[in-house]
């Protein structure tokens, strides 16, 4: 008769009996960030469309958790197959995602830590767990992307019975932020085997908790796949005739402001929050020789100290601040969504030709070179600059200051021209 194979606790508590402390919670969800600002990951999280930017998953990302946690790989697998579970199992016999969950346990159960940190980490743990996830997930259900169009089309076509369409989980990183919070919360039904590590196997297994994080995931993204292909099946091709259609104030742009206006504000947004993507050296050049007063070095290294501003804001939630006192744009979506819904409505109602880029530098140019500003929006934008532009020592000289406002705005809508 063969001898029942240990439990994967012990088998655990042998081969990854790491301390958890407060530096290594902060070393983890450091990590997070990391992962989240890299290339083209947060234009692929902070968005609801699929398929439409890269986000990549890769075994050198797995291998940060167990250097983090100084766990031998190695022997790592081998406990997991001196256990119980079926190696046939992909999700539940995955070394990353069972070192996922033992750390979670560690952390739940460590007496010492304090409940904020708790948190903190363990909604890290299992973020970069679903991450995983869903790189992976769209990466077989769009294997040679998204059409961004139809896309589009597909979200918007969505009920509200879809956690992409609820405005509290309105992008995939919000949706994994909700599950993560979820599993973090007493009595939810993997509480027992999260805080027990038992048993192995059947319900309210740790193996269960593996599978059916992984299966909710799944569901999500391929329930918004069916549509997508439903669209593509059906010969639908979505067109750009109705980008314009406005009141005669200007102000109901109705799906251009829906569908490309709001991709376009996300898809610079994204970028701020890392320089290497923010930093065009082409459009910096561009912007000095239209822009009196502003020399490229000054340029450049006002757009990098925004650049780190906006990471800082990013991680920590403030990138929708307005200051209460002032009422200044302080967080930059919010200052850059205003630039860009500025400057377009201008072109709008002027008819500007949306398809000239130069007609809209020059009413970009206009709207924020005039001195006297009878939009409270503008004005605000204004001031916001100066006190980031004072504030961060940037120059001193009033007249080069009023060209770095001009100038940063300038930058802003040349952004925009990468998302046509």
């Amino acid at each position: 008769m063969a001898a029942t194979p240990p439990p994967l606790k012990d088998l655990f508590s042998n081969k990854a009996g790491f301390q958890v402390d407060q530096n290594l919670a902060q070393q983890i969800i450091r990590w997070r960030l990391l992962y989240e600002t890299r290339d083209t990951h947060a234009e692929a999280l902070n968005t609801p469309l699929l398929g439409c930017f890269k986000l990549g998953f890769y075994p050198r990302d797995s291998q940060v958790l167990f250097d983090l946690l100084k766990v031998n790989r190695e022997e790592f697998k081998r406990a997991i197959k001196q256990s119980v579970i079926n190696p046939e199992f992909k999700v539940a016999s995955d070394d990353y995602n069972l070192l996922i969950v033992w750390a979670v346990h560690k952390f739940l159960t460590d007496p010492k830590l304090k409940q904020d940190v708790k948190t903190r980490v363990v909604q890290a743990l299992f973020f970069m767990l679903l991450v995983k996830f869903f790189s992976s997930l769209v990466r077989n259900f769009f294997k040679f992307g998204a059409d961004k169009a139809v896309m589009e089309a597909t979200i918007d076509s969505l009920t509200d019975k879809y956690d992409i369409k609820h405005p509290k989980t309105g992008t995939w990183k919000l949706v994994m932020e909700e599950r993560a919070h979820e599993l973090t919360l007493p009595g939810n039904i993997h509480w027992e085997a999260l805080t027990k590590f038992s048993p192995d196997m059947g319900p309210k297994s740790i193996v269960y908790v593996l599978t059916d994080i992984q299966t909710r995931i799944r569901t999500k993204v391929r329930l918004v796949a069916e549509v997508y292909y439903d669209l593509i099946n059906r010969g639908v091709r979505i067109g750009d005739s109705d980008i314009t259609t406005q009141d005669a104030d200007g102000d109901k742009v109705v799906k251009e402001l829906r569908n490309s206006f709001e991709s376009m504000i996300t898809s610079i947004c994204n970028r701020v929050i890392n320089s290497q993507t923010f930093l065009r050296s082409d459009y910096i050049r561009a912007v000095t020789k239209l822009v009196p007063n502003v020399r490229m070095d000054m340029f450049r290294n006002m757009l990098m100290q925004y650049s780190a501003v906006a990471s800082w804001q990013y991680q920590k939630g403030k990138q929708d601040l307005v200051d209460p006192k002032t009422g200044q744009y302080t967080g930059y979506r919010v200052l850059i969504s205003n630039i860009i819904q500025r400057v377009y409505r201008l072109c709008i109602i002027q008819k500007v030709d949306l398809k000239s880029r130069l007609a809209i530098l020059k009413k970009a140019m206009d709207l924020f070179r005039s001195s006297r500003v009878n939009d409270d929006i503008i004005a605000k934008i204004k001031e916001t600059l100066e006190k980031f532009i004072t504030d961060n020592k940037i120059s001193s000289r009033d007249a080069t200051k009023a060209s770095l406002k001009i100038a940063f705005a300038v930058y802003i809508v040349f952004l925009s021209f990468d998302c046509d």
